[in-house]
């Protein structure tokens, strides 16, 4: 019996044998969170909720009730059980406005960068000019000139350019450098930014996985695993549990699709599965009562 409890113990989700198991190929191959069409949306979550029976209103009362006890239980010990979804919008919020930062840094940067080139660019065009006026003065004399003074007009023609081309290069030095300096300062900006988002999405990540998680606990899906023998309630429930978990988590929490870019976004959550919708219709009667007179 030990080692039969034992061997149970290692059980996972993938070894258990049950009809309402989803397929992979219920969910859109190609889409993402942020990407997927609303046709694509709507027929994977077709393809995901017709492969779970439908439940009778008061087996979905019973699976709510269970549910609702052992939420009381957790909450006793971890606090309220939306904490991770709060901290999830929050950390969504804060994405969000981290990427937009680091966008108009990009965009400022570009349009400095431009600016200075173009002014770079304008200061050139004026030394030419100033260099064609020059020689174009400069050949006049020595056609008018005789050769002794051509040779001496020479000689400070040729000096005169050595010095504007090294004030040329000079200053050409130094713009060339405050362009580096502030590429180099914008892109560690962006380079900082880019280091919040993927803090923030490592939180965000976490969280998804203890909300996850935590609902997979209020579903008693880990708890019933372990068990060596289920009662044909049980193992009913957990049928149901671990199908809805898939379509909750995928679709009630706008979960990642495979291995597919994903990041998460509150507007991305549907409440699609049996337990979520249980909930949904009991705050509907809960409201109602509430309204009447």
């Amino acid at each position: 019996m030990e080692n039969s409890r034992k061997r149970r113990k290692s059980v996972g989700f993938s070894e258990l044998d049950f009809e309402g198991r989803l397929s992979r190929s219920s969910v859109p191959e190609n889409g993402t969170s942020q990407t997927v069409s609303k046709s694509g949306i709507d027929q994977g979550m077709e393809d995901g909720l017709s492969l779970i029976a439908p439940m009778d209103p008061i087996s979905l009362e019973y699976r709510r009730q269970r549910r609702m006890r052992v939420r009381e239980t957790m909450e006793s010990r971890s606090g309220p059980w939306d904490t991770e979804r709060d901290k999830l919008d929050a950390s969504a919020n804060k994405r969000i406005a981290s990427e937009d930062t680091r966008r108009r840094i990009l965009r400022s940067k570009r349009e400095n960068l431009t600016r200075t080139e173009i002014e770079v660019i304008e200061e050139c065009k004026r030394q030419d000019e100033k260099r064609a006026k020059s020689e174009k003065r400069w050949e006049e004399e020595l056609k008018e000139n005789s050769g002794r003074i051509k040779k001496v007009t020479r000689t400070m023609r040729r000096n005169s350019i050595k010095k504007t081309r090294n004030q040329e290069r000079i200053a050409y030095e130094v713009v060339k450098d405050n362009i580096k300096t502030q590429a180099r300062d914008a892109e560690v900006e962006v380079d900082r930014e880019l280091l919040f988002k993927k803090e923030i999405d490592y939180e965000i990540k976490t969280l998804w996985q203890l909300e996850a998680t935590r609902w997979e606990l209020e579903l008693e899906i880990p708890s019933l695993l372990r068990k060596v023998e289920l009662s044909t309630d049980e193992q009913a429930y957990l049928k149901t549990s671990i199908a809805n978990s898939y379509v909750h988590k995928r679709w009630c929490m706008g979960g990642p699709i495979d291995k597919q870019p994903w990041y998460y976004r509150p507007v991305d959550r549907k409440k699609v599965c049996e337990d979520c919708r249980a909930d949904e219709e009991w705050e509907k009667v809960v409201k109602g009562r509430l309204e009447m007179p």
